[in-house]
């Protein structure tokens, strides 16, 4: 694991990059440069402690990557390679040299490349299949810059603000379609390939993986897929734990996902050390990772969170990012991961497993209706019983909450709408407080959904988008953030190359089936964890966030969001800002919760610009 950064026609200083990224890689730092092509490396050393010193060359070509190939030995075997050390990198050059981008579709990896052929006169930028691991880009005239984190690659190029980045962000929850916030910097999506130009810089952007939608569905029944997966599991587990020569843990956070992880990933080792959060209260659930890990006899940590920590905190986690980032989960998942590196370097988590095996209450209703291809007469009927059941009230999961909240979004004009209010959910059926239209943004949605198989289940075409959007926009930056703010490695069982052919063909039903979500992996689980664990709903790490905007963090957001010049004032109308203080605009407790983190979040960003 590493962090990387290069350019074409651009000069960086080696000091700047080495200082802002350093936390990626405290163990090695190398500068590199030939003529206009610059690069420089940062190593988080976890396998070949003594080798893999990169940029790395073979030939005419040279390497830098971020990341893991967890499976690099066998690879070695299978195309014949002749290596001279046991490093995945140099295992990832020689494949790349020999076979080209094709080669990547045997690796059971994670990464963010910066190849170049100096023969072809050509960089290419590649990302792995979900996107794990950052890989940002910024392009003026002839002038490229890469970076693997938006805010270094903010401060090395001075790049300017983008306002429909802004806009995208307080619609949506995050930009879309891989831009950012920042003029003339994008993001390189998952499972692509930029090819660079290294005398014009013009860049062609292809794919070397597509996710298989509509793939031909297995045949057989549960135990044969239940069976199937669990293997998929352990051989995904073990690629995992064996690929580092430093010790690996687990993030156990009392759900199935992290169960499944931590459950197969115990015998490996003499003693698996697992790691969870809890917070005073109603939200404290660390009993269940307990459960678990007294199951399985690991050297168990509970962290409770220190809120008095949390003002001064909560400007430093969100400034990582580079751009606003309002999940507050990122809280829990930053203190969780500082608590880790205290203990070990390389953690396992659950990532993934949602969207891959329908793991989310609301996959439950696009099982039987395919809400984001609803006819006229649908939406019309939805609209009008949501008026009415807006009027009773409903406690944050509870079933009349859930119809609500299912009414409202059957009751969206279009695809893209109905996307955001099953998801993000802050903003939608108040663009009218915007400042700015949102018909741009919404029709990057709808350009998508074009692309998406008619021929799909509503379940399917949900999770599919899930994949693209909420899990590689949001989900996969909060983690890598969070692990590497504090050097530590993530990797993610369930993201490995062979569930990600494997669980696009199972049928909906082995993932939701009436009520009952994630069905296979509940499976699987009643094999590894206790009943308990089994039956509970999906949960994370889950955080207090209306409590935390309400009482913990009034006096910053009051600091920050109601001052003359708070950014936010730019973009939302005063008069729903008021109405949202005053809790005065007809929305549930969470809603508007989530709504004051996405401005807080928006200005502790515009604070750091200033730095």
């Amino acid at each position: 694991m590493c962090g990387i950064a290069g350019s074409i026609n651009f000069t960086f200083s080696d000091e700047d990059v080495r200082r802002f990224l350093h936390h990626r890689g405290p163990d090695q730092q190398n500068g590199f440069q030939r003529g206009s092509i610059q690069l420089y490396h940062l190593r988080l050393a976890i396998q070949a402690l003594s080798a893999g010193e990169q940029p790395m060359h073979y030939g005419n070509h040279t390497l830098t990557y971020n990341g893991e190939v967890y499976n690099h030995m066998d690879l070695r075997k299978q195309y014949a390679l002749n290596c001279l050390s046991d490093s995945d990198t140099e295992t990832l050059l020689h494949m790349l040299a020999q076979g080209g981008t094709d080669a990547l579709v045997d690796a059971d990896a994670m990464f963010a490349i910066a190849w170049v052929d100096w023969q072809k006169r050509q960089v290419r930028l590649i990302r792995d299949r979900a996107g794990k691991k950052p890989l940002y880009v910024y392009q003026f005239g002839k002038e490229v810059v890469w970076c693997s984190e938006l805010r270094t690659l903010r401060r090395l190029v001075d790049a300017s603000v983008d306002p429909q980045g802004i806009q995208q962000y307080l619609y949506c929850g995050y930009p879309l379609q891989q831009q950012t916030c920042y003029a003339h910097v994008s993001e390189v999506g998952p499972g692509e390939v930029w090819t660079i130009d290294m005398d014009t810089c013009q860049i062609d952007k292809g794919q070397w993986w597509k996710y298989p939608v509509g793939t031909s569905k297995l045949s057989g029944d549960m135990r044969d897929w239940v069976e199937e997966v669990d293997g998929v599991l352990q051989r995904s587990v073990r690629n995992r734990m064996i690929s580092s020569d430093l010790e690996v843990g687990t993030f156990l956070s009392g759900g199935i996902d992290s169960g499944l992880v931590s459950a197969v990933a115990a015998p490996m080792v003499r003693k698996l050390k697992t790691f969870t959060v809890s917070f005073a209260g109603q939200f404290d659930e660390s009993h269940l990772a307990r459960m678990v890990a007294d199951k399985y006899d690991t050297d168990h940590h509970r962290l409770e969170i220190d809120l008095s920590n949390l003002k001064n905190d909560v400007f430093e986690i969100f400034a990582n990012y580079g751009e606003p980032f309002s999940d507050t989960s990122a809280i829990p998942s930053w203190y969780v991961s500082k608590a880790a590196k205290e203990h070990l370097t390389v953690i396992l988590n659950g990532d993934g497993a949602d969207e891959l095996f329908g793991g989310y209450r609301r996959y439950v209703p696009y099982q039987y209706h395919d809400f984001l291809s609803s006819g006229r007469s649908v939406r019309k009927a939805s609209k009008l019983l949501h008026r009415i059941l807006r009027f009773l009230p409903a406690s944050h999961r509870s079933s009349l909450a859930f119809l609500k909240r299912l009414t409202r979004l059957a009751a969206q004009p279009n695809a893209a709408s109905t996307y955001l209010a099953s998801t993000s959910d802050t903003m939608v059926g108040h663009e009218r407080y915007f400042e700015f239209s949102t018909e741009s943004l919404l029709q990057t949605y709808r350009t998508f959904f074009e692309t998406v198989p008619g021929s799909i289940s509503g379940l399917e075409k949900m999770m599919y988008t899930d994949f693209h959007w909420l899990l590689f926009g949001d989900l996969l930056v909060k983690m890598d953030i969070a692990t590497m703010a504090h050097s530590l490695e993530g990797r993610s069982p369930f993201l490995s190359s062979y569930f990600l052919q494997l669980a696009p063909a199972l049928p909906d039903h082995a993932k939701v089936k009436g009520v009952r979500t994630k069905v296979i992996l509940r499976e699987l689980a009643k094999k590894y964890l206790p009943q308990k664990v089994v039956m509970q709903p999906k949960r994370g790490f889950e955080i207090p966030a209306v409590r935390w905007i309400n009482q913990d963090l009034s006096d910053v957001f009051q600091d920050l969001v109601l001052t003359s010049n708070a950014l936010v004032k730019d973009y939302v109308k005063s008069s729903f800002i008021e109405r949202i203080i005053r809790d005065n605009a007809k929305i549930s407790p969470y809603r508007r919760a989530k709504i004051m983190w996405s401005w807080l979040a928006l200005e502790i960003w515009h604070q750091d610009q200033k730095n």
